[in-house]
C-alpha cells in the first residue's frame, strides 16, 4: 500500500493505493461486464412485459365536456407508464456500463497477467476486487 506525504492534511484513506495483479482486475472487469449484460437482458425482457401490459389493458379513455362538444383523452395507467420508464432507464444504464467494462477488458487484456496495478479503494470496488458487501 502506498501513502501520500506526511505534509498533506485531511483523511488519507482516499489516497491509499492497493496493489492488485492485472489478472485479478481483468477477472473483476469481466465479471462486471457479464453482470451488466445479464441485467441489461433482464430489463429488456421487463420492458417487453410492460409494453405488452400497456397494449393489453393499460389504456383509459377520458371524455371532457368542452365548448362545442366533447374532447377525448387516452391515458395510460400511471403504474404501467412508470414501469416502462424504469425499464428504459435501466436498459440505458446497463448499456453504458457494458460499454465501459468492454473497454476496460480490452485494455487490461493488453497487459501481462502477472503485472501489478495500483488501485484506490473506489477503483477496487468498481472492478469488484474488493468486497463491497458486509459478510453475512
Amino acid at each position: 500500500m502506498k501513502e501520500r506525504s506526511e505534509t498533506q492534511k485531511g483523511p488519507r484513506r482516499a489516497d491509499w493505493l492497493f496493489v492488485y495483479p492485472v489478472a485479478t482486475v481483468l477477472a473483476g472487469a469481466k465479471a462486471k461486464l457479464v453482470y451488466h449484460e445479464t441485467r441489461g437482458e433482464f430489463w429488456r425482457a421487463e420492458r417487453e412485459k410492460a409494453v405488452a401490459a400497456i397494449k393489453g389493458a393499460g389504456f383509459e379513455v377520458r371524455e371532457y365536456e368542452v365548448t362545442g362538444g366533447k374532447d377525448v383523452q387516452v391515458v395510460v395507467d400511471s403504474s404501467l407508464q412508470a414501469r416502462l420508464s424504469q425499464c428504459s432507464a435501466k436498459i440505458r444504464e446497463h448499456i453504458s456500463k457494458i460499454k465501459e467494462y468492454r473497454q476496460w477488458v480490452a485494455v487490461l487484456e493488453t497487459q501481462a497477467p502477472t503485472e501489478h496495478i495500483d488501485l484506490h479503494m473506489d477503483d477496487a470496488l468498481y472492478f469488484g476486487v474488493a468486497q463491497d458487501e458486509a459478510p453475512e
